[in-house]
Order: structure tokens, then C-alpha cells, then sequence
């Protein structure tokens, strides 16, 4: 708040110094009496233009100094600190004073450090509005009514809470909105959902099946050559050359002579034994091959029918045949969600109905505060006009509710002052 206003040799005014009491100040006169000296002398050491016509007559140069409470040091802070401009920390008031010469020239000082008139106007500019009594903004614009109001009554918190009420009644009505967008886009999925889980249940395809079915179809492909190896070793190691009959002759002849020379034919005859187990193994394994190669094709055929349609139905699904099952999970995960849709549709419908039942319910609390306020501020302003002989006038504040539509952050209320 502005303490004191102190002015030399600007137009009629010699020397002059005006101070200020807290609370307001009320500046009133005769036509003449030299009230616009005042507010010109104040935008001046504001920031304002520099009119050489301010000086007065004779004078080589004027100067005008305000003097602001501790408050507007906070105020300005950080327009100053961008500027470098340091404060001195004991500083318990801001100082700004200019001085203008009869030639036009000034110069700006904010606690006596020289700066721009730039920098002078953006402090000035945090400090004082000024506006005349045609102005449309500041006091006079309704826009900013209610958030004096709101000031005035120190209903910081229930804003807070409000304006939080309001974000979540926004979020819940958009997830509900979003929601009814997608349950119309995504009407008739269900239905080729169904049809197409259908498609792959009816084929069940399982993990690494087709990767396991390429392999068994080159397998049956090369059946014929592989039954000839099959042949060729078995005859091999059969007939004539029979192994495993000279193993058991070989064994039989070491036997009749073990008893006479201790262990020195154990070696011999357990490697003979194991040779004998494995050629076993051997032919049956040579069996095992022999009765799994379908020499008339119907395997064949099975594998491959089965390995196409797999691979038809990737080609659908654009994947690979190994990635059905997943692409099937998917497929029910969604199914399973549009399936729910009409339920989560009403838990967002129920969730939006409480949000804006709570947000109505702060909103309540702050409209009954502004009314108790408005009150409270009539008064106020009723006791400033009697002292300065405008004992006729009244000035009210009108809390009034607005429509729905235009509810917001703010609450439910729109603020005007008439007067």
C-alpha cells in the first residue's frame, strides 16, 4: 500500500508531501484543486511518459518520490531479482522516485539504485492500477468481481476444493463420453468376434504346432529315401554278418577260460556285453523307423492338411502360424471387455452422478460464504462513503446463481458489483 507520495516544482505544486494512513485513501476537491496533478505526478514516478510540461515553470528539473509499505517489496521481487537489482535484506519499504528535467530528459531510481523507466513501469505496473471513470477494466469490469469477493471473504480453500471438485467431474465425464463413442464405433465387433474365436476354437491351434508340423511333413516327404537307409542298415547288420551272434560267440570263448587268469578278461568281455546291449538298441531303433514310415502317404496328407489350414487362417490373422494361440487369447480378452461394456457403462454413469454431487455440494459451501460476505462487504464500503460525501450513493454486491452450462472452476456463482 502506497504510504506516501512526495512532489517538487511539478506544475503548481512547490514542495508537497501527502501520506497515507492504512485502509483507504480518498483523494477528494473543487474542479481545480488540483487532483489531476496528483495522479499525473503518481504515473509519472509509475513509469509513465515523461511530459516536460510537468515541470514547472522556471524549474530546471522536478522529482517525484513514493513510498510503498514492506508488502510491495514481495510484490516486486521478482521483477527485480531478473533485473539484478539486490534489495537490501533490513529493507522494510520500496522506494521509487524519478526525476525529470525541463528538457525532458529522467531519470528512475527504485531504493535509490538507478534503473530503466522500463523496469520502473513493470514494477509500478504490480503496484497501482490506475483507471478513470470510464474504464472498463479493473474494478469496473464484472469479470473480476468474484474473484474479490472471494478475497475479501479469504475463501482461498473452498476455491481450492471447488476448482479440484470441478477437474474431477470433467474427468469422469469425459472417460463416460469417451466410453458411449466407443460402444457405438465398437457395436458390431462383438458379433465378428464371436464368429472368429469360433474360426480358431474350431481349429484349436496350440504352441509350436506348425513349426513341429513342417518338420514332420519334410520328414514324410522323404519317407522313401529314408526306407531304403532303413533297409540298407538293417540288411547291413543281419544275414550272413550276423553282429550280434559273432558278439555271443566271441563272449562264450572268453568265458570257458576266465576261471584261469583271474580278471585279466573282464575288460574284454564287459566290452563286448555293452556292444552287444547298444547293437540291440540299435536294431530296435532301426524297427521303431521302419514301422513310422507311411509308405502309402495317408500321414503325409494329414500333416499337410492340417499345416495349410494353420497357415490359411495366419494369413487372415496377418501373423505367424505359431502366434494364433496368442492372437486368440487376445481376441477373448476383447470380447470379454465389449461383453462388459453395458456394466462399466453404468459404473462411469454412477461415477459422473457423484462427482458432480460433490462438486455441487463445496460449490454450496463457497455460494453461502459469497453471500455472507457480500454483506459484510456492503457495509464496509457503506462506511467509506459517508466521509467522502457520498453519503447518497449505494453500492451492492449481487451473488445470483448461474445455469449449469456455465458453472465452473470458479463454482456456481456469477459476482456484480453495481453501484
Amino acid at each position: 500500500m502506497l504510504k506516501q507520495l512526495a512532489i517538487k516544482r511539478i506544475a503548481l505544486i512547490d514542495e508537497l508531501a501527502l501520506n497515507f494512513d492504512g485502509g483507504l485513501g480518498v483523494l477528494t476537491g473543487e474542479t481545480g484543486a488540483g487532483k489531476s496533478i496528483l495522479l499525473d505526478s503518481l504515473g509519472l514516478v509509475l513509469g509513465a511518459r515523461a511530459d516536460p510540461g510537468l515541470v514547472q515553470a522556471g524549474a530546471e528539473r522536478a522529482s517525484v518520490q513514493a513510498v510503498f509499505e514492506r508488502a510491495a517489496l514481495d510484490a516486486a521481487k521478482q521483477v527485480l531479482a531478473e533485473a539484478e537489482i539486490d534489495l537490501e535484506p533490513d529493507d522494510d519499504e520500496l522506494i521509487l522516485r524519478r526525476n525529470l528535467s525541463a528538457e525532458g530528459r529522467s531519470r528512475a531510481f527504485v531504493n535509490d539504485q538507478p534503473v530503466s523507466v522500463a523496469l520502473l513501469r513493470q514494477v509500478g505496473s504490480r503496484l497501482v492500477e490506475v483507471q478513470g471513470q470510464f474504464d472498463t477494466g479493473g474494478l469496473a469490469d464484472p469479470a473480476g468481481h468474484r474473484e474479490l469477493l472471494d478475497a475479501f471473504a479469504a475463501n482461498q480453500t473452498l476455491r481450492q476444493a471447488v476448482a479440484a471438485a470441478w477437474q474431477d467431474w470433467r474427468a469422469a465425464q469425459v472417460a463416460l463420453d469417451d466410453h458411449r463413442q466407443s460402444l457405438a464405433t465398437n457395436l458390431g465387433d462383438a458379433d465378428w468376434l464371436r464368429h472368429t474365436l469360433g474360426e480358431l476354437d474350431e481349429l484349436a491351434p496350440e504352441a509350436e504346432e506348425a513349426r513341429k508340423l513342417a518338420e514332420e511333413r519334410a520328414f514324410l516327404q522323404a519317407q522313401e529315401r529314408i526306407m531304403e537307409s532303413v533297409r540298407g542298415a538293417q540288411n547291413a547288420l543281419s544275414g550272413k554278418n550276423d553282429v550280434a551272434s559273432a558278439l555271443r560267440t566271441a563272449s562264450r570263448a572268453l568265458e570257458r577260460s576266465a576261471d584261469k587268469v583271474g580278471d585279466r578278461f573282464q575288460p574284454a568281455l564287459q566290452a563286448l556285453e555293452r556292444t552287444e546291449i547298444e547293437f540291440a538298441e540299435a536294431l530296435l531303433a532301426l524297427d521303431a523307423l521302419a514301422r513310422n514310415i507311411d509308405l502309402d502317404g495317408s500321414k503325409l496328407d494329414a500333416v499337410e492338411t492340417r499345416l495349410f489350414a494353420l497357415r490359411e487362417l495366419a494369413r487372415k490373422h496377418r501373423c505367424e502360424p505359431d502366434q494364433l494361440p496368442a492372437v486368440r487369447d487376445k481376441l477373448a480378452e476383447n470380447l470379454v471387455a465389449l461383453e462388459r461394456a453395458d456394466e462399466l457403462l453404468g459404473e462411469l454413469e454412477l461415477a459422473v452422478t457423484e462427482a458432480r454431487a460433490a462438486f455441487v455440494a463445496v460449490s454450496e459451501q463457497l455460494s453461502e460464504a459469497r453471500l455472507a460476505a457480500a454483506g459484510r462487504l456492503d457495509q464496509a464500503v457503506a462506511d467509506e462513503l459517508a466521509p467522502s460525501r457520498l453519503e447518497k450513493a449505494a453500492f451492492l454486491t449481487d451473488v445470483d446463481r448461474l445455469a449449469e452450462p456455465q458453472w465452473g472452476g470458479h463454482g456456481m456463482d456469477q459476482v456484480r458489483f453495481s453501484v
